[in-house]
């Protein structure tokens, strides 16, 4: 049975963008690594599974 996907029109917790990286096979970061990042988040969605993260999309804005 598939249970049904969400999306959340939400900025992911740092330690929920560290997960999701490992999980995908990026390279790992550290939750003090990923706040900058997500700190200067334009647009983000999460999708979850019962409540679960299990993906995740940002646009954030460049430094310079």
């Amino acid at each position: 049975m598939t249970l049904p996907h969400t999306l959340h029109h939400q900025t992911p917790a740092p330690e929920v963008d560290c997960h999701l990286r490992a999980q995908s096979g990026l390279s790992p970061k550290t939750p003090e690594a990923a706040r900058p990042g997500l700190a200067n988040t334009l647009f983000a969605v999460q999708v979850l599974q019962s409540e679960t993260p299990i993906g995740m999309a940002f646009v954030a804005q460049g430094r310079g």
